[in-house]
This record gives structure tokens, sequence and C-alpha cells, in this order.
């Protein structure tokens, strides 16, 4: 599974930080639904506005007297002011095909608020982005994001790129990190170097020699997961069952474990783990389209159709649901159901009539020589 990757330009609006209030959860909801318009409207610089600058800068640099690092630390801020763009970014990754919607509004048990969102798309495939939100002053801000494929906060990312690009200064990393594990960092940053030029046969033999320590992390262990993905199935899940012990029941392992049981043909198992995702992320109905690819290669068409049919209700304006729903109900020799979706396709999705021909020609051969099909495309 493709995982979404957020640069580290940022831009940020400064924001008093005085003590926070409580937040009421029909408002919380409201925010959510408004970061989702205005993202879907192509306004990124909304969901930019809303990030506490001094929380995320906090995270990420390291205060020291070094004249070096406090010169870096400088422009290292000011880029993240003028350059800070995630909304943007998301506008991006998600494309023409894609979606990025708001799913709930969450509170826990310590008083910390989340927005929960949803991207999906045909390049990204499927990710959560759980926000990190408090009331400041009157005003809501986002704190930090957890990006659910790549197991950590943004903060954590940026704290990694900060580290990588400070320490190009020879004897630098005495003064960031502890001795046991500066020979782990060097090899790290030789690993992301390697993976960025594919040599992901060379990359999986350095992350080999990365001390027990320091593989106690989960991102360092999901970055495995993610060179072994490129080279075969063993080293996967080799890589997927160390992570199982480390963190069970993580919602990170299960996106990234999905994938790999499908490419694998054990769809028991990756049926199994999306209801283990949906359970962690108390509900989402969207994973129904999940389970109803997995039962159509478990050449379980009724129970693929039941669930793409819930999708469609659920979704009207996902186009991946009735994409789907077509494949079905083409296969189940339902061609009068499959007409209704090419009505749907070309009607409310507005896609032209002689592109959804083609697509009938070249993959539906058999359906298109129907009868249904013939009065249809005249």
């Amino acid at each position: 599974m493709k995982k979404l990757i957020i640069g580290f330009c940022f831009f940020v609006c400064a924001i008093a930080t005085s003590q926070t209030q409580e937040i009421d959860p029909v408002i919380l909801d409201n925010l959510g639904r408004s970061i989702d318009s205005a993202l879907y409207a192509g306004n990124g610089a909304y969901l930019n506005d809303l990030f506490e600058k001094s929380y995320m800068i906090n995270q990420v640099i390291t205060k020291s007297d070094d004249s070096y690092i406090k010169e870096f630390n400088k422009g290292f801020e000011e880029s993240l002011s003028t350059s800070f763009d995630l909304g943007g970014r998301i506008i991006r990754e998600v494309g023409n095909s894609g979606s990025y919607d708001f799913v709930k509004s969450r509170a826990n048990s310590k008083g910390e608020y989340h927005l929960l969102f949803r991207l999906y798309g045909e390049q990204e495939g499927l990710n959560y982005h759980d926000f990190k939100i408090q009331r400041v002053d009157g005003s809501y801000v986002i704190l930090d994001v957890y990006v659910y494929t790549v197991g950590e906060y943004l903060s954590e990312t940026m704290k990694s790129l900060y580290t990588i690009a400070l320490s190009d200064r020879p004897g630098i990393l005495d003064k960031l990190l502890k001795r046991s594990i500066q020979d782990d960092f060097l090899k790290i940053k030789e690993i992301k170097l390697l993976v960025m030029s594919g040599d992901y046969e060379k990359a999986n033999n350095t992350y080999k020699k990365l001390s027990s320590e320091i593989l106690k992390q989960k991102s360092i262990q999901l970055t495995g997961i993610q060179i072994a993905s490129n080279i075969d199935e063993k080293t996967w899940g080799e890589h997927i069952k160390r992570y199982k012990a480390s963190f069970p029941n993580d919602p990170s392992l299960y996106l990234v474990s999905i994938d790999g049981y499908i490419l694998s043909e054990e769809y028991e198992k990756a049926l199994s783990t999306v209801d283990k995702l949906d359970s962690a992320l108390e509900g989402d109905s969207f994973l129904n389209m999940l389970r109803a690819n997995i039962h159509y290669m478990l050449i379980d068409l009724d129970k693929a159709i039941e669930l793409i049919e819930v999708m469609m209700d659920d979704y009207p304006y996902s186009i991946d649901a009735f994409d789907t729903a077509l494949t079905l109900y083409v296969e189940h020799g339902k061609y009068d159901k499959a007409i209704e979706v090419l009505n749907i396709m070309n009607e409310t999705f507005e896609l032209d009539m002689d592109v959804l021909k083609q697509v009938v020609t070249n993959g539906f051969p058999e359906f298109s020589k129907s009868p249904q099909y013939i009065k249809w495309s005249k």
C-alpha cells in the first residue's frame, strides 16, 4: 500500500498559547466539516492557518548554546513559517480521483480532542490522519497530526528530517544524540538515501545492522516493512512478524498488512485485519469497500455485491464504489444493474459516454454484446 509522504514545507500562523479550554463536541464536528469543505474547494490555506506554530517548533528543534545550531534553528523556523502547505499537499495527493473526508471527532480519557480524516485514492491507497486539536482563547488550533501509515506524529517525522539536515556538520551528532545511537542514526541516514535511489536490497542489508535498541521504535520498523514490501513476500513477512510482536493491535500495522495479505492471497487474514482496523478507528463504514474487493477475490460475488450496495448508499459520491459495483454486476450477470451504474456514472459523475463505452468494450467484451448494453449504447 502506498504511503502518503508529507513534505516538510509548512505555513503556520502565530496564536496565543494561553490555557486551553474544553471543546463543544458539536463545534468540534463543525470544525472537521469546515476543513473537509475547504480542502474539497481547493482551499488548503484554511487547514494551514489552523496549525499552532510554537508547538510544532518546540517539538522539532533542539535547543542549544552552540552557535551553529542556533543559526540553523533560526533558518529552520523561518522556512517553516514561509512554506507550510500541508493543505496544498493533501489536495495534490488526492488529485482528481481520490478523496479526503472527515470521518469523526473524538475525545479521549486524557481530555484530548481529535479529528479523524480518511485519505483514499488510486495512487495513495488508504490512509488516516488524526489531528490533535486544542481550543485557545476561543480559537481552535491544530497541534499535530498522526499519520497512520507512517505510525507517528508529523512533528516526529519532522524531528528526524531536522536531525538529518543538521547532522551534515561534523561533530553535531555529539550534541544531538546519545553516543549509543549515533551509529544507528548514520545507518538510518544511509537507508533513506538507498530507498530514495530504489536500492531496496542494500537498504535492507543496512537495516539488519541496526541495534536492537533503535529497532524498538515504531517508525524504524515501519521503514523496514516499507523496504521489505519492495523485495519479496518472505522478507515482508519477517518484518511484519517483528512489528506485530512489538506493537500488537497498532492501527498502522493493520494498514500496512492488508495489501500484503492480499498479495499473498491470504484473504481471510486480510478480512480479519480490516475488521481490526475498523475497531481501532471506532468504526468507519468506508472499509466496506475493502471488504467487497476481498470477497470478490474470494469469488464470493453475492457478499461482495451486498457490501458494495451498502457503500453506494452510504457514499453516493464515491466513484470507486460505483466502479467496483460495475465490475461485480457484470461478472455476476446482473446486466440491468450494470446499466443503472453506467447511467449514474454518466449523469452523477459526468463521465463522457464515449469514455464509458470504451471502458465496457475493453474491459467487459461479453457484456458489450448483451441486448441491455446495445440498447443503452444507442
